[in-house]
């Protein structure tokens, strides 16, 4: 998904994002907040028994 202030964002056209906000269940585009808690997560020992999973984080995107 888009992740927003990066240059991939700069770069995106403005109806490109408004077709993924209107998409996305939580109605805007990630932040890098958004996505550095899971990432956290994953590097940290809590993670130390999961194997072979898909984490989405995409504000729903996948389920909408």
């Amino acid at each position: 998904g888009l992740v927003s202030p990066t240059q991939s964002s700069a770069a995106t056209k403005e109806a490109v994002k408004e077709s993924i906000i209107a998409q996305t269940p939580l109605r805007r585009i990630a932040r890098p907040e958004d996505i550095a808690g899971p990432v956290l997560f994953l590097a940290s020992p809590w993670s130390g028994f999961m194997t072979g999973q898909t984490l989405y984080v995409d504000g729903g995107l996948v389920m909408g």
